[in-house]
């Protein structure tokens, strides 16, 4: 595999990086991390996701789940790349700094996940799905939750698989009214599941906390 040499950061006519053109140089390296066959090829592909897209140019994503499907990439690549051992190291670097620095780059993206979801660091994470009042979340929060709905978030209408690869790279659950069987996958062990008669604040926060 030949690795593609796209641009390392993008930009338009402001010297600002370019969202859109940077997910598209981003979704390249994606695909040449998924079709590696060889160790040095997952390492050169590697190097092309980390150098000239994540470390650079990390501001530039705008979108959560843009953000999440390049850190899945990124994930699904490291764990390739320890199934075949030997990691080498780059530009003269020695194995172990490379791996700490891909594990701090994927670090970081979880980071930039969390802040552009508005979500607060203090206490346990939870995803308030939009089949439940986007208000729920709001009360969550007075009661000690790092709660946020997917209204809030801006992803109303995101398929449930994507709201469960966010909610994994977050540590996050998810409240739902789902019974995690529907035909797209519903949320698994992810789910904290609310029965639809239940409509009550108070009655919604005893569930949660009885399922920790």
């Amino acid at each position: 595999m030949t690795p593609h040499t796209s641009p390392i950061c993008p930009t338009g006519d402001n010297g600002q990086v370019n969202p859109n053109a940077l997910a598209i140089q981003v979704a390249q390296a994606c695909q040449e991390v998924h079709t590696c066959r060889t160790r040095e090829d997952l390492d050169a592909a590697l190097d092309i996701l980390f150098d000239q897209h994540l470390n650079k140019a990390r501001e530039g994503f705008d979108s959560i789940l843009e953000i999440a499907s390049v850190l899945g990439a990124l994930t699904g690549g490291l764990a390739a790349r320890a199934a075949v051992g030997g990691v080498a190291g780059v530009g003269g670097t020695t194995a172990s700094a490379t791996s700490g620095m891909r594990a701090g780059a994927a670090d970081a993206l979880r980071q930039l996940i969390a802040k552009k979801a508005g979500f607060s660091g203090k206490g346990q994470r939870l995803i308030v799905d939009e089949n439940m009042s986007p208000s729920i979340a709001g009360f969550l929060r007075d009661h000690g939750y790092d709660a946020r709905s997917v209204s809030e978030m801006g992803l109303r209408g995101t398929k449930d698989d994507k709201l469960m690869q966010l909610a994994e790279q977050l540590g996050a659950k998810v409240v739902t009214r789902d019974r995690g069987r529907q035909m797209d996958g519903g949320f698994g062990t992810l789910a904290i599941q609310i029965d639809r008669r239940v409509s009550s604040p108070e009655e919604i926060l005893r569930i949660i906390t009885s399922a920790k």
